[in-house]
């Protein structure tokens, strides 16, 4: 790596830019050739449609996580970086918010709950998380149950951190204030900018024992 611009800080501006591209594609097929009047979006199919990526990432991370490694990476021609298995869990999420949106899920504010309950759940799924991940990196060889439960609750808490942020934003930012009208304009900005700190904290954090 030495001999070429390492990137790999970066690496998601170009997972980003893939699944940008990859979707855009296949939504235009969709909207092109196969698009229907869409039905009015309700608690119990968001729950469903949840459920139902639930499974599929949770499955999907246990045996792309058992086969290549859960921390391992994989890099093409040295310009797209990623896990496998987070992989499965970006392009699931990115899916599911195509989806959603297409079908109204972010419009009433009632369909994802009150936020101040799923910072409970997020706490919660949290050190049970914790506790799971203990469990398995102590163990040289871990129980299948072990790392079944780990794959889950990996789902699970990204899942309803992401749910709280949603329901959270839509609470207090669903409004046409002049400062919340022009952070999503300069989102990409912001995500380029936030990475100094990420970098500054993992390295002021990398000498920390957490178990």
């Amino acid at each position: 790596l030495e001999m070429y611009f390492y990137h790999g800080y970066f690496w998601f501006v170009s997972l980003l830019l893939f699944f940008v591209v990859v979707f855009w594609g296949l939504y235009y097929i969709w909207v092109r050739f196969g698009r229907r009047a869409n039905p009015e979006a309700s608690r119990s199919s968001i729950l469903r449609t949840l459920c139902v990526g639930v499974v599929l990432m949770s499955v999907g991370y246990y045996f792309t996580g058992v086969r290549f490694g859960f921390e391992s990476w994989f890099m093409l021609w040295r310009v797209l970086m990623f896990q496998p298995a987070n992989a499965v869990l970006y392009a699931v999420f990115f899916a599911l918010g195509v989806y959603g949106s297409g079908r109204g899920w972010f419009v009433d504010d009632r369909h994802f709950g009150r936020w101040g309950v799923w910072v409970g759940v997020c706490i919660f799924l949290s050190l049970a998380y914790l506790g799971v991940f203990g469990a398995l990196i102590k163990t040289p060889t871990p129980l299948k149950g072990i790392v079944w439960a780990y794959s889950f609750l990996h789902v699970f808490c990204a899942l309803s951190f992401l749910l709280l942020l949603i329901s959270f934003t839509r609470r207090w930012l669903n409004s046409s204030a002049s400062i919340v009208s022009r952070v999503p304009g300069h989102s990409y900005n912001l995500y380029i900018l936030h990475l100094p700190v990420v970098v500054a904290l993992q390295w002021l954090l990398s000498h920390v024992a957490v178990f």
